[in-house]
């Protein structure tokens, strides 16, 4: 028998899925997937684009939750689930039922979120204003990812118009890191699992990976070398190399130039936004 996820963590790429579903993973009852942003549903990406490698054949697929429980709630995290045109049409087409969790960010400190994982990453190179604009003008096809993973508006629309209101779960990321133990038990009401809470429940920061002198940078940066680890080192693997040519440091505050450009290209949107939730966000781009 086919054993499909229930539910699907789609959030937005640097918005808090990875705390998320490592947290879920912890709790009896719940049934994660082991590779986190398998992509099975996200068609409209070119791979290149992808720091993971997709599942696309739905047995390799299928065999990440072939060890669940019959009564888990069964689940798997992509991010680009949102972004992607297609995606929520594809799960609505597979499991009906699916139950959605969304994480939205502050647009402003997701893409330059984004922007600083890039940089650490080794495949952004250009200042910020440079790279951002560079992505408004890149093909639809993930490789403006930086800038429009954070065009909320018609990507909750098209979930909206698919699925069942009550079918989705919607959280704005600095309420949900306010509280996470209430922002947990409100997803255990949501998944109808009834377990305690991990006691390890707690905010993790998320430091900024920059690489270490110009032999790490070199090799970070080279595209040839990180497509050879993409395709045939597991992602978590990938993750402990990159750790030995880097090293974790605060992340940069964000200057006010930088910060006026990105609001002035997330403004509008943010506004349709607060129209479709029928509600006001707690963003400083949302106030002027």
């Amino acid at each position: 028998m086919e054993r499909w996820p229930n539910f699907f963590i789609i959030g937005a790429p640097r918005s808090g899925t990875t705390l998320l579903h490592n947290y879920l993973k912890q709790i009896p009852g719940i049934f994660m997937s082991s590779v986190k942003e398998p992509s099975y549903f996200a068609i409209s990406i070119n791979p290149k684009q992808k720091l993971t490698k997709p599942i696309h054949d739905k047995k390799k697929y299928l065999k990440l939750f072939e060890k669940a429980k019959y009564d888990d709630a069964v689940g798997e995290s992509t991010p680009s689930y949102l972004w992607d045109p297609q995606a929520a049409k594809l799960i609505h087409q597979v499991v009906p039922d699916a139950k959605i969790i969304m994480i939205l960010r502050n647009p402003v400190e997701r893409a330059y979120s984004h922007y600083l994982q890039g940089i650490g990453f080794g495949y952004e190179t250009l200042p910020l204003q440079e790279a951002m604009k560079k992505s408004l003008n890149s093909p639809n096809d993930y490789s403006n990812r930086i800038t429009a993973a954070g065009f909320y508006s018609e990507q909750v629309k098209r979930y909206l118009n698919i699925f069942k209101k009550e079918q989705l779960k919607i959280f704005i990321f600095e309420e949900f890191i306010q509280d996470l133990e209430k922002s947990v038990g409100e997803i255990l009401d949501f998944l109808v699992v009834h377990s305690e809470i991990p006691s390890s429940l707690k905010m993790v920061q998320n430091p900024v990976d920059i690489s270490l002198g110009r032999f790490s940078k070199f090799l970070i940066r080279n595209k040839a070398l990180r497509t050879i680890v993409r395709e045939l080192v597991p992602y978590e693997r990938s993750l402990e190399i990159r750790k030995i040519f880097s090293k974790k440091t605060e992340k940069p505050p964000l200057s006010d130039d930088d910060k006026k450009f990105l609001e002035d290209i997330y403004r509008q949107d943010v506004k349709k936004l607060q129209q479709i939730l029928s509600r006001n966000l707690p963003w400083p781009v949302a106030k002027n």
